[in-house]
């Protein structure tokens, strides 16, 4: 067997904006794909709600993004043969064809979260263990990372830097490292292309002032093809929506609205309503629908866009909260 992969591109990705992507869901001759006969294991991510619920619970936080997080839990040499790929040196078509082989878990092969989480855990289990001065750093390891995520508030930023120096070293028992720590207060740096904000469990996170907003994209009309949108609709909207307006482009564009927190909930349950009154008409997915509904779905589609400038305090304890004794 050997992995199908792809070039596909990621625009807003300092560190990989052009990447191989495997697709271990690609069907084989038999009908079977690698994901097709793997079991996905048990649950054992983090909730994304309560992570969330705890990083706005206290006045300072920081966040950390471990690097190559995935291709920090080695494979047992007895599953080698579910990870060879084929390669040309340079991609070049006249180059010798020659077998590879992955000796980590990738992303996109259906177990590997949860087989790198569970990796967290044991290594957070063993920090405990080993260097029970480093429990902080073992725990937020375990309770608030979310993927390659961690994000987690205390009550000082002395706090929030001990905290992110034990992470660190949990991480580093198991020859893992976090790319770099964002603290409240600060301007981010290797993580951020514009040097502002930073992409934390589907919302953005704006450090400096400590401001939680949305995470909105430029509206476009098309398919991301290997990653790459079409070009972003600029200017009055109407006549574009117009050739595209059909309930699977409305749905698509409220569907990316990802607010667990439901700090938009007045607006997106106006959406919602507008939504089902669509839905009442009983169209087909790619039937155009009548321009009677279209000045306020222009209208809903200007108010998406808008709500990226719509910003939350991270930290709902007031000012003047004393920490607790």
């Amino acid at each position: 067997y050997y992995i199908p992969w792809r070039v596909v591109y990621k625009e807003n990705s300092l560190s990989t904006p052009c990447c191989m992507v495997f697709d271990a869901s690609s069907s084989t001759p038999g009908g079977d794909s690698l994901n097709n006969i793997l079991a996905k294991g048990d649950n054992k991510l983090g909730k994304i709600l309560d992570i969330l619920i705890r990083f706005r619970t206290k006045k300072h936080a920081f966040a950390g993004d471990i690097r190559m997080a995935y291709n920090g839990v080695k494979l047992l040499p007895p599953y080698y043969k579910f990870h060879r790929y084929l390669w040309k040196n340079d991609m070049n078509d006249d180059n010798e064809l020659e077998t590879y082989v992955l000796l980590t878990l990738i992303y996109g092969v259906k177990p590997s979260g949860q087989q790198t989480i569970t990796g967290f855990s044991k290594l957070a289990d063993h920090c405990e263990e080993a260097h029970p001065e480093h429990k902080n750093g073992a725990n937020a390891l375990r309770e608030d990372a979310y993927m390659d995520d961690i994000i987690r508030a205390e009550h000082t930023i002395e706090d929030c830097k001990k905290t992110s120096e034990s992470i660190a070293f949990t991480l580093g028992l198991g020859s893992m490292a976090v790319k770099c720590f964002t603290f409240s207060g600060t301007e981010p740096q290797e993580v951020s292309a514009d040097k502002t904000h930073i992409g934390l469990l589907g919302y953005n996170w704006l450090p400096k002032d400590d401001l939680i907003t949305t995470d909105i994209k430029d509206l476009y009309f098309g398919k991301v093809k290997r990653g790459k949108k079409p070009e972003p609709v600029k200017g009055d909207i109407s006549e574009a929506l117009r050739k595209n307006f059909t309930r699977r482009v409305l749905v698509g564009e409220t569907a990316q609205i990802f607010d667990p927190l439901g700090l938009l909930t007045p607006i997106t349950a106006k959406l919602k309503l507008d939504l089902h009154e669509l839905v009442s008409l009983k169209l087909d997915w790619d039937t155009k629908i009548d321009e009677k509904f279209l000045e306020p779905w222009v209208s809903n589609l200007v108010m998406i866009n808008e709500l990226r400038l719509v910003t939350f305090p991270r930290a709902v304890i007031p000012e003047n909260a004393k920490p607790r004794s």
